[in-house]
């Protein structure tokens, strides 16, 4: 999942800015959004979004999660699919930093879209955007990533293993399953989170599961669980994944989800289980 992995570049865009105390919800790039038809930003060319919300999704003992809403025009959308993400542009110190995010509204929510942004205690980007005001832009560019979910998988079952702010990517999935954008025969998510208060959208996920229990199927496991926990512990490994999860099978695609060495280990689960390359897909 990509919640802000570092690039460095030497220039910036230069981009047609407008009057930062325009009170419209978004910057224009250098490109016309005056057509009055529903369109998607254009792939590749960086705009400039104004910050319409931000909202803390965890606070925990070791981790903080934000929730940034960034504005588009009201005719636009964001028009990527699931396991893409953006890029966010910053120039600090002198510096332009390049990190990447998972959107985590729907595809095609017009006017603007969501990002979240775990906040690292070394992180520039990330603590920059933990404090930035309320209607400032930000420059951002997407959307990327070349994984293409070919029409052939919505008819299987889909298993998403996710590791911390992996979930992510995964939330993207169910929100497009519950809109009809995609449509697995079900889904399955295995989270692992170190403390249960740093589960990021668990209130989402229990309340999808409980709307449509034939479609969603999560399971939450803790590897450092307060006595108060009842739930699963421990990290996710060959045998919780077997008993939990459907087995590999032409029907059954799984995708892993987190920082690289959640998914390395996970990939060696995987394979060791029968599932193999092009049905286990890293993200």
């Amino acid at each position: 999942a990509t919640v802000g992995k570092a690039v460095e570049s030497m220039r910036a865009p230069v981009l047609n800015r407008q009057d930062e105390e325009d009170d419209t919800p978004y910057f224009r790039g250098p490109f016309n959004f005056s057509e009055p038809t529903q369109m998607p930003i254009p792939v590749g060319k960086w705009i400039l979004a104004k910050v319409l919300d931000r909202t803390t999704l965890v606070e925990g003992r070791e981790e903080k999660v934000i929730k940034l809403t960034l504005g588009l025009p009201p005719n636009a959308f964001l028009g990527f699919t699931c396991g893409q993400h953006i890029q966010v542009g910053v120039t600090l110190g002198g510096k332009w930093l390049l990190r990447k995010y998972t959107p985590t509204s729907p595809m095609k929510q017009l006017g603007s879209f969501e990002i979240v942004v775990k906040v690292y205690p070394e992180g520039r980007v990330s603590k920059w955007l933990d404090q930035i005001e309320i209607g400032r832009s930000i420059t951002v560019r997407g959307p990327q990533g070349h994984y293409d979910h070919p029409e052939v998988d919505f008819g299987k079952d889909l298993i998403m293993i996710a590791g911390g702010v992996g979930i992510t990517t995964c939330f993207q999935f169910f929100q497009a399953a519950q809109l009809q954008e995609i449509k697995p025969r079900s889904l399955h998510l295995f989270y692992s989170s170190r403390y249960e208060d740093e589960i990021v959208f668990k209130q989402e996920l229990d309340a999808l599961c409980v709307s449509s229990p034939d479609l969603f199927k999560v399971h939450f496991t803790i590897t450092k669980p307060s006595e108060s926990w009842t739930g699963l512990t421990g990290r996710i490994n060959a045998e919780s994944w077997q008993r939990l999860l459907p087995a590999a099978s032409p029907s059954t695609k799984a995708f892993i989800c987190g920082d690289d060495d959640f998914v390395i280990a996970m990939k060696k689960t995987a394979l060791s289980i029968g599932f193999a390359i092009p049905d286990l897909v890293l993200l």
